[in-house]
């Protein structure tokens, strides 16, 4: 996985390069797990972020952050998907794309008070052929 951040209020771009490991839960959902290194401004270190997928039992699923927190519902049957999610005061609108069975990629744009922000993520299965 690699993501470019953008931070638009302070003229910042970063990179976030890591793996992106996909698991099933054992609730019939999967749990999302990022790590990697996350360069940004000044800063250069270690950066993980955990995500589920959940009621994926039909054509449709829920992504929540680590905390259960509802970010974004979508349809797994179509290969592109657009959705929103507030959190006050600061609004997030994404975007998923499939670029294939083997690739995908999130975008988030976050607008608001406190934030200015865009967040492009490429996730791609390794030794994808």
């Amino acid at each position: 996985m690699t993501r470019r951040l953008v931070d638009r209020r302070q003229g910042l771009v970063g990179r976030m390069t890591g793996t992106a490991a996909i698991t099933p839960d054992g609730d019939g959902g999967f749990t999302l797990e990022e790590t990697g290194t996350l360069r940004f401004g000044g800063h250069i270190g270690p950066a993980t972020r955990r995500y589920r997928l959940i009621d994926c039992a039909g054509p449709r699923a829920t992504l929540t952050d680590d905390q259960g927190v509802p970010l974004a519902g979508f349809d797994l049957t179509t290969p592109r998907a657009l959705f929103v999610h507030d959190c006050a005061p600061d609004r997030y609108a994404g975007r998923v794309a499939a670029a294939g069975p083997d690739r995908w990629r999130l975008v988030w744009r976050v607008t608001g008070p406190r934030k200015d922000l865009i967040l492009a993520t490429r996730y791609a299965r390794l030794n994808a052929r």
